[in-house]
């Protein structure tokens, strides 16, 4: 009864869930200790279970107590599972004291230890840790957590989250269908519910998403507090942050209306932080928010019905050229949306109105912002539009009500008819018509002029790029869970977790094996003439993981190709960077050696100047046995002294764009090395598979391949 009146009065806090855990196992153990132990004993199972106070307090109390725990409360950690067998030990020997020395008998037989003896007494004690322990570890049985990634959600205008009291009962992330940041987390993604202005602007809100995740006093910033006119300090969460290790942590930002703007500024100030505030506040007092610099562990960003754009839910009623009173409206969409009006009207402070979030909704400012906000190429990017209009039977575009709540009827109707022209000039055309009831459907995608693409299941996702998801039949809660059009959105956002630490393991792959590669790589810089057809003939390998044509180990200065040819000194060289798992040294230098004329002094094939001489270029000496050995093999096979140079390479000036891949990009164009020899690997392949075929036969060969 303590447990549930405090969790009524103060919520779902860490010390109350606490005590709800040990009750709940208190309860259990209640129950097994009636229906297992006293049943079998007493034979009066109707007395102690089923009629009179044993049915209240060792049937319905602990039944209802587990089941609302297991189904609608956070659970502790794990590693309170030896509470409750900690606190039955203690009542334990106290109850065996108080029975020893005869001044309680009971409450339960294996407590009467006068009676039963020390022996059997040991026996039910020990019997009895074990069971509470049992059920601590079944009731705080956590799924293991299936990523490191921590998702955090961001509530929209008028929202609400987890340092909210109605949160508690009335979650805003799947409202009544149950908590879906709970659920996830349950499922292995751990999951987060911040809770910011609810009608403030993206910057305010974007400070207080830092200050929860940080665990610090929210900054707005010393000039854009000035400028605003409200107090620069806000709520101190250094006590009581959202979670304890956000620096150390890869975490993806959910957003949804609203929530999409501030989390995507966000983004934006902790990485590239603010110049403005950089530049007017004292540099001791200046956050950190605003200096920039961090952020490496934002992995997505996710925007959920997302005024992305903008929405002409606001820009239509200051545009004159459309009339409201032209548009046919039923009284009752008039009545319901007297409740939206209440709800994202702001109670103005004093402060200037473009500090609210109804300004940065307008289109012009929207995209204003977008300006602003940079689409980082080592970021995911998710964008959910949602539509609940439809046509009518005359073609007419209206919110459809099976779908839409009241209280957006009469501002999607609007929406559905509404064309026009911004104050800042910018055309709203009928594709803009189709909307969820608050946001345009078309705004909900990607940032205009980002880059984009349309998601499809059989396209790679990359970074730095917006996917615009596939639309959701829905109005603007659909994806809460809805109000009074309800409906489960739980396995939305278990897809949504597991995409992103799907893509999160890929991630964690490629680190894997880039680190391996790069442990694996070598450089070696090899001039051979014309530098075209060098690239060309080298980039045939496997093993060669890339090749880059420039001027190597002349004057240290930079140089163009004119004045290469003009004599500067320096070697047409191609940089080659390979595998040395997959090919070595010895092999590329094998290979080089085809192609050159090693005895030709500043001449190959046509091409005569110093530019066109034969050289290695090594930048680390541990290579230099192996192109020793290498080059006295070639020496040797010449019957001749060779004129390749092998030296340490000075300095490498990288060509310009044009000569870079030149023969892939001008099949024709001139070279010195015969065309045939850029298909040796081909015909190597071609070779190797012929010999396999013919040592294991037609169909062995077809099955292997």
């Amino acid at each position: 009864l303590i447990s549930s009146l405090c969790l009524a009065i103060f919520g779902q806090k860490d010390i109350v869930e606490i005590f709800r855990f040990l009750s709940v196992c208190m309860l259990i153990m209640t129950f097994f200790v009636t229906a297992c132990v006293l049943v079998p004993m007493s034979k009066d199972l109707k007395g102690l279970m089923l009629s009179g106070s044993g049915l209240y307090h060792h049937l319905i109390i602990p039944v209802l107590s587990t089941l609302t725990y297991m189904f609608l409360e956070n659970r502790v950690s794990i590693r309170w599972f030896w509470l409750p067998a900690a606190v039955t030990l203690v009542y334990g020997l106290i109850m065996l004291y108080l029975n020893y020395r005869e001044k309680v008998e009971g409450p339960y037989p294996f407590f009467m230890i006068n009676r039963i003896g020390g022996k059997k007494t040991t026996l039910w004690m020990v019997g009895l840790m074990i069971v509470v322990s049992a059920i601590s570890l079944l009731v705080g049985y956590h799924r293991p957590l299936k990523t490191d990634v921590k998702y955090i959600f961001v509530h929209g205008l008028s929202g609400w989250g987890s340092y909210d009291l109605q949160n508690e009962f009335f979650p805003y992330w799947g409202l009544s269908g149950g908590d879906v940041t709970r659920y996830l987390s349950e499922q292995g993604y751990e999951s987060y519910a911040a809770s910011i202005a609810p009608k403030g602007s993206a910057w305010d809100r974007a400070c207080e998403l830092y200050a929860q995740l940080m665990g610090t006093r929210v900054d707005y910033g010393e000039v854009h507090s000035r400028k605003a006119g409200h107090e620069r300090f806000g709520r101190d969460y250094s006590k009581d942050p959202l979670l304890d290790d956000f620096s150390d942590s890869e975490y993806v930002l959910i957003g949804h209306s609203f929530g999409g703007a501030t989390i995507r500024l966000f983004s934006e100030i902790i990485r590239n932080g603010s110049e403005e505030e950089i530049q007017g506040t004292d540099p001791e007092e200046l956050s950190d928010f605003f200096k920039g610099g961090s952020g490496e562990g934002l992995l997505a960003v996710v925007t959920l019905a997302a005024p992305t754009n903008g929405t002409t839910a606001y820009d239509l009623y200051e545009d004159t050229s459309f009339d409201t009173s032209l548009v046919e409206m039923p009284e009752e969409y008039i009545e319901k949306s007297k409740i939206m009006a209440n709800t994202s009207t702001p109670e103005y402070d004093g402060r200037q109105l473009w500090d609210y979030a109804a300004y940065d909704m307008h289109i012009d400012n929207a995209l204003a912002m977008n300006d602003t906000i940079t689409t980082f190429d080592d970021v995911y990017y998710f964008a959910y539009p949602c539509v609940s209009t439809t046509e009518d039977s005359d073609g007419e575009l209206e919110p459809d009500p099976e779908i839409t709540e009241g209280m957006f009827l009469k501002t999607a109707t609007y929406m559905s008819k509404y064309t026009g022209t911004t104050a800042g000039g910018f055309t709203i055309d009928e594709s803009w018509q189709p909307n969820d009831g608050l946001v345009n459907t078309i705004s909900a995608g990607a940032p205009l002029g980002q880059p984009s693409t349309d998601y499809t299941e059989e396209k790679a996702i990359s970074p730095g790029v917006w996917n615009v998801m596939p639309t959701i039949t829905g109005d603007h809660m659909s994806l809460q869970g809805g109000m009074t059009k309800r409906n489960n959105v739980r396995p939305f956002y278990l897809v949504l977790a597991e995409m992103i630490a799907e893509l999160d393991r890929q991630n964690e792959m490629k680190f894997k094996e880039a680190n391996m590669e790069r442990n694996n790589m070598e450089v070696i810089y090899l001039a051979g003439g014309c530098f075209w057809g060098v690239e060309k003939f080298l980039d045939q390998f496997e093993g060669v993981i890339s090749t880059e044509v420039g001027y190597a180990n002349g004057p240290d200065t930079e140089v163009s190709y004119r004045d290469v040819c003009n004599g500067s000194g320096h070697a047409e060289t191609v940089k080659v960077i390979y595998d040395k798992s997959r090919i070595t040294l010895s092999e590329i230098l094998d290979y080089y050696f085809m192609v050159i004329d090693p005895v030709s002094v500043n001449k190959q094939g046509n091409d005569i100047g110093i530019q066109y001489r034969t050289g290695i270029y090594y930048e680390d000496e541990e290579l230099l046995p192996e192109i020793t050995k290498v080059y006295e093999e070639q020496e040797k096979n010449a019957g001749q002294k060779l004129a390749v140079e092998v030296e340490t390479l000075k300095n490498f000036y990288t060509a310009e764009d044009y000569h870079q891949k030149y023969l892939d990009n001008n099949p024709g164009g001139y070279c010195h090395i015969p065309r045939k020899m850029f298909k040796l690997e081909e015909e190597r392949k071609k070779e190797e598979a012929k010999e396999l075929r013919d040592r294991i036969g037609d169909l062995s060969y077809e099955v292997t391949q």
